[in-house]
């Protein structure tokens, strides 16, 4: 009885196979719908790696660069003045934070802001409190 009980059970499961397979639309054609179309020659395959040239070797330091002529009625730039002493800022509660003097003629209030925000956050102000910290450091 257990051998009948078996033998109709494959029977079963083989006849469920079959028709899951016909009642997904395998083979089967829709009325407006171009048939499927393999592509030829199958999948493409993985593209080979070619080798390529040896990484360059690092260049050397640069040779410093003279400064080019000035444009007639305009200053020149005083490099030396950028010579300051950094900002030392202290806020109640946070880390100080030393801020170094920009380049001469990049001072503006975004520029100043740019600087504490980069040093701040290098310094450890935290996230939340990198806000209150830039616009106290900017003033």
């Amino acid at each position: 009885m257990a051998k009948t009980l078996t033998t109709v059970a494959m029977a079963l499961l083989a006849c469920a196979l079959s028709t899951g397979a016909s009642a997904q639309g395998v083979g089967r054609t829709f009325p407006g719908v171009a048939p499927a179309v393999p592509s030829p020659g199958g999948a493409p395959s993985a593209p080979a790696i070619a080798p390529g040239p040896a990484a360059p070797i690092a260049p050397g330091p640069a040779a410093p660069v003279a400064p080019g002529p000035v444009a007639p009625g305009v200053a020149a730039p005083d490099h030396d003045n950028n010579a300051g002493r950094p900002r030392i800022v202290k806020v109640p509660g946070l880390p100080t934070v030393v801020i170094p003097r920009g380049p001469a003629g990049r001072n503006s209030y975004s520029d100043r802001v740019a600087r504490c925000v980069h040093y701040g956050t290098a310094a450890g102000v935290p996230t939340g409190e990198i806000g209150r910290f830039t616009s106290h450091c900017a003033r």
